[in-house]
């Protein structure tokens, strides 16, 4: 039975309750709808605002840039404008050659003579370079008559400092050298300009087709160079030359920035001085960052455009100075992209252990104007219960590249005010990718060096890449490619001079080059022969070595390490196989292990020594022999070529020598210590000294070998691990001055103990090396039994540096030869390899 139908009043609730619903929804809608309106009218009054701060901010910079073309006298320079005619690469090192194309000359002040000038411009990837040379004064010409009896000068260093436009900065620190009095050594400073029509061949003047060569008069600052730049201010013809002095404020309040900085500038018109002005600076800087420039220390000068030029410190960053020769200049400091390093108890660190940064590090303005920075270190600090002392270049082979762009540099400026995070990051090639590309080439993969932008494509860097650094300077230039992570070019690179300290060597060296030199490949084919491998009915079969030892000595041990690396290549081109793994199977005893270890390039066969005396003296209590091998390839050898050792290590075992080292339980404290900062050191090459420091550091070696006979000191360790060679012969030399006897026999006479005996090492490999090893091949003659595995490190490390200064120095101290004496304890193919390498006394 169906019930009740439903009655009228609950249709009408049912009704009611719905149009209140809609109601409801209606008002909530309109409500969002005004709310909505609201919003959007308030985003488009905030969107007005932003467009005009931006039209504001527009109109400004407009006038910026109109105010600048309007203030500038000059017009902007063809490398700002990105009509750059041209560029090259130059070896800074001048190369003395008195027969090398045609020299333009002008007067030295300084020494009386002339010096000459002949510049050979050559387009990358290829090297331009700069050959000089001095003829003495004569009443006629500079090329009169060579044969003066007046005693000219010796050039002690010869070196561009910095270039702009189609002018060179040269610098020549020189001894006089006058009949009646002592060596006077001064610095002279001349500026090259030559066209910017580069040819293939040479360059010519621009105004009168022929080259010029001006003497530039110095400002009155002594060892200037490091700090001096050039500007070509338009097309006046004139020249100024600029020197930023940053002096540290050592007394007086605390300061954001504890240095003072003038700039000294010298115009020359031509030949004759214009003017010559010296400005005090204030220096703009971001908040926080003054303090960096306490420890500055100028490593090079690149100019930016007419008026304007910084000086970069690779380790701290750059300063700008704009409007050179305005009476008000303006100088911005900013940061490099990278920590700065500062130790505020070790100011005077410097140049004892900042190496050579420029081999490493690079900044440069690229065609756009914007500047770029390369960065191929990395720097660890270390610690002697102190704050960090040292600085270690990094083993890998990591590039990486950041940019700064000309409107910020610009904007810092004209606001006069540094800002910080203004470096962009660009690209980053891992040391794994490079391996790769090295091997694509079949490029050493060896050290990097020396990077240079392309200023044409900045994504392009060149890099010298350096087999071997002894002997003959033979190495690859490659350019990389950042964007595509591609060699571009590999081309053979040759120094452009060989240093002083390579002069010296090559005349203490025993290693007598043939002439003429066979080329590599004859080289290749004639070791081949060696071997008695015979085409018998078309087929190679093997004879065996042991027929023709003499011809193996006579080739490997009459070339130096450069041409040796040369024949690996072309013996592992020509017969596809390793002459080191051949030397290995074919020959056997002590002449085979002295073979070996000649034909090795030098930086992977100092790693190798290095690991075999780790493992060595792993096993028992490592004697005297083991650790000199460390105390040797740290001390007795160049900062470069250390650095090398430390990548052949890392490269051939895994891991870092420091690591190594510090691990060899045959070691302990404090040979450890010392041990370890020594071969992690990286040493200024420079010849820079500073007597204050000396004569101070050789009253604390006094103080701690002397009077309280603890050389195992931390002082000690950090003197003698992070000073230059030059510094520390300074040193040494302060230390027989005040206290009556040499530091080395101080040290043998109040300890024994084996520290002691590898801290005396350390001083003769760094500061007489001869010494120490006329001492270690007569170690290893002396007794029941030579050690052939000693005496053949030696004579073998040592035969293309100063084994003439060894003989003597042995002959000296024993009453014998080294000819001699290895006539009498060795024999066979063994003693004519050793006496091939030693030579005739």
């Amino acid at each position: 039975m169906a019930g009740p139908p439903p009655s009228a009043a609950a249709a009408d609730a049912a009704e009611a309750e719905r149009k209140r619903q809609e109601a409801t929804r209606t008002a909530e809608r309109k409500t969002m709808a005004e709310r909505l309106k609201a919003e959007r009218r308030r985003l488009e009054a905030e969107a007005a605002r932003i467009a005009d701060a931006l039209r504001q901010l527009d109109a400004e910079e407009e006038q910026y840039y109109k105010d600048e073309e309007e203030e500038d006298v000059h017009p902007v320079p063809d490398a700002i404008r990105g009509q750059h005619p041209g560029w090259g690469m130059l070896d800074s090192v001048l190369r003395d050659s008195a027969g090398a194309g045609t020299f333009v000359y002008a007067p030295s002040a300084a020494a009386g003579d002339f010096v000459g000038i002949s510049f050979c411009f050559l387009r990358p990837p290829a090297t331009s370079h700069i050959h000089y040379c001095r003829t003495p004064s004569t009443k006629t010409s500079p090329s009169s008559s060579s044969s003066s009896n007046v005693s000219g000068p010796t050039v002690y260093c010869a070196r561009a400092l910095a270039t702009h436009h189609n002018m060179i900065l040269l610098s020549f620190i020189i001894h006089t050298r006058p009949r009646s009095l002592s060596n006077i050594r001064c610095e002279e400073f001349f500026v090259y300009i030559a066209s910017p029509n580069c040819s293939e061949e040479s360059v010519v003047n621009q105004a009168s087709s022929l080259p010029m060569l001006v003497s530039v008069p110095s400002c009155g600052h002594t060892y200037i160079h490091q700090n001096m730049g050039i500007l070509c201010p338009g097309d006046h013809g004139e020249i100024v030359v600029a020197h930023l002095v940053v002096t540290p404020i050592k007394e007086g309040p605390k300061t954001d920035c504890p240095v003072t900085a003038e700039l000294c500038c010298t115009v020359m018109d031509g030949h004759e001085l214009k003017s010559l002005s010296t400005k005090p600076l204030r220096i703009h800087y971001h908040h926080g960052e003054g303090e960096n420039l306490y420890w500055w220390h100028t490593d090079v000068i690149v100019p930016i455009d007419d008026k304007t030029m910084c000086w970069v410190d690779y380790l701290r960053g750059i300063l700008v100075c704009s409007d050179i020769l305005s009476p008000d200049p303006v100088l911005i400091y900013v940061q490099l992209p990278v920590d700065p390093y500062k130790d505020r108890e070790n100011r005077d660190m410097g140049m004892g252990t900042r190496g050579a940064l420029h081999a490493y590090r690079n900044v440069c303005i690229t065609q756009g104007g914007d500047m770029k920075f390369v960065d191929l270190a990395s720097f660890t600090f270390w610690f002697f219960g102190k704050p960090a002392k040292q600085l270690s270049i990094s083993p890998y082979s990591t590039i990486n590249t950041w940019t700064l762009s000309r409107e910020k540099l610009l904007l810092m400026i004209k606001q006069r005010k540094a800002e910080s995070f203004v470096w962009m990051k660009d690209e980053t090639l891992e040391d794994d990718e490079f391996i790769a590309l090295t091997k694509s080439r079949n490029n050493p993969c060896t050290q990097l060096r020396f990077p240079v932008v392309d200023i044409k494509n900045p994504q392009t860097i060149y890099f010298v890449l350096g087999e071997s650094y002894y002997g003959d300077c033979e190495s690859c230039l490659v350019a990389i490619n950042m964007s595509t992570k591609r060699i571009d070019t590999s081309v053979r690179y040759i120094f452009g001079a060989i240093s002083s300290e390579r002069g010296r060597r090559s005349e203490m060296a025993t290693i007598a080059v043939p002439t003429p030199l066979p080329s590599p490949a004859a080289d290749a084919e004639s070791l081949r022969t060696c071997a008695g491998w015979r085409l018998i009915m078309l087929l190679y079969v093997r004879a065996g070595w042991g027929t023709d030892e003499k011809a193996l000595i006579e080739i490997l041990c009459r070339r130096t390490a450069a041409q040796r690396a040369e024949i690996r290549r072309a013996y592992a081109g020509l017969y596809r196989e390793s002459l080191l793994d051949r030397l290995r199977d074919e020959l056997s005893g002590d002449f085979k292990n002295a073979m070996v270890l000649w034909a090795t390039e030098p930086a992977e066969r100092d790693a190798r020594l290095a690991n075999a005396a780790l493992a060595a003296g792993g096993k028992r209590a490592a004697g005297d022999q083991h650790a000199w091998v460390l105390v040797e390839v740290a001390c007795a050898s160049t900062p470069d070529h250390l650095v090398a050792v430390r990548r052949a290590y890392r490269s051939l075992f895994g891991c870092s020598l420091e690591e190594d080292v510090a691990a060899c339980a045959a070691h302990a404290d404090p040979l450890r210590k010392l041990l370890v900062s020594l071969v992690r050191s990286y040493r200024c090459a420079e010849e820079h000294v500073d007597d204050d420091v000396a004569r101070l550091e050789a009253a604390q070696l006094a103080e701690a070998v002397a009077r309280r006979k603890q050389p195992h000191g931390d002082e000690v360790i950090r003197i003698v691990s992070t000073r230059s060679k030059h510094q520390l012969r300074a040193t040494f030399r302060w230390y027989k001055q005040e206290h009556g006897s040499d530091i080395d026999e101080d040290i043998t006479m109040h300890s024994s103990s084996q520290f002691a005996k590898m801290l005396r090492s350390a001083v003769w490999c760094l500061t007489s090396p001869e010494k120490h090893f006329a001492e270690v091949i007569r170690y290893s003659i002396l007794g029941l039994g030579t050690d052939e595995d000693t005496l053949t490190r030696a004579i073998v490390s040592r035969a293309e540096i100063d084994m003439n200064n060894i003989k003597e120095e042995y002959n000296i101290r024993f009453k014998t030869t080294v000819t001699s004496d290895i006539v009498g304890d060795t024999s066979g193919d063994y003693m004519d390899f050793l006496l091939a390498l030693v030579g005739s006394e």
